[in-house]
């Protein structure tokens, strides 16, 4: 406890007395703002140091943020980087190689624009056209949910899918079940046909018939396709 003066009546009065023992003003000692103006400094100061840290760390912030996207990009196409004077193309390559023959297997997907809408448990969700090289399956068409579901297409009889290339007319092409038995991919036939109308098109509709969900369609942005694979590297 300290001791100070009276601001009213000028005698000696503790600091932490409320009002003066002599002639009874209140607050006979005011506050010193000492404390208030020491911690405004100290956010003054720390506002300074964060804007000299922010200034220096920002080079640094945006080169990792741009190698995360890299890394990102790479881990989805097989290492296959897109220039950065390429033209924007919804198509995703994966280039690997079938290590039982030593050769290469070319993929090239794109999503679709809009969602096929499944009961439960499957839900809604995008799904894939792909063009594959194989060598052991060679060229091939397939359309593939993007998760679990039920084309209706079996290996007996197969199904039918009706396609649409941008505004011309609609087009059938059979189409069977995976060898596998998978049921949320179908292989459409009669590729080569298929492949030629896609390679000029920018626009793609897929319809096709799912287990207790009907007929839905499917589209495609599909403009800037590269095939074959082979022929670009």
């Amino acid at each position: 406890m300290a001791i100070g003066t009276c601001r009213e009546c000028g005698k000696e009065v503790s600091s932490e007395a409320k009002i003066c023992p002599h002639c009874g003003v209140k607050q006979p000692i005011r506050k010193s703002n000492t404390g208030c103006l020491v911690a405004l400094g100290v956010l003054v100061l720390l506002f300074v140091i964060g804007s000299l840290t922010s200034h220096n760390t920002t080079a640094p912030v945006t080169s990792t943020t741009t190698s995360i996207a890299t890394s990102t990009e790479t881990a989805q196409s097989d290492q296959v980087v897109t220039p950065p004077n390429a033209p924007q193309t919804p198509w995703v390559y994966d280039d690997s190689t079938d290590e039982m023959r030593g050769t290469p297997i070319h993929i090239a997907c794109t999503a679709t624009t809009n969602e096929v809408s499944l009961d439960f448990p499957y839900g809604n969700q995008h799904a894939y056209l792909c063009v594959r090289q194989h060598p052991r399956f060679g060229e091939d068409v397939y359309v593939r949910l993007e998760n679990e579901g039920q084309f209706l297409c079996n290996s007996y009889s197969g199904c039918n899918v009706r396609v649409r290339f941008d505004d011309g007319a609609v087009s059938t092409f059979s189409a069977n079940e995976a060898s596998d038995n998978s049921t949320n991919v179908i292989f459409i036939t009669g590729h080569s046909r298929f492949i030629q109308s896609l390679k000029r098109s920018s626009r793609v509709f897929v319809e096709a018939e799912f287990y207790q969900a009907g007929v839905q369609q499917m589209s495609f942005e599909t403009s800037g396709l590269v095939w074959p694979r082979s022929a670009a590297h």
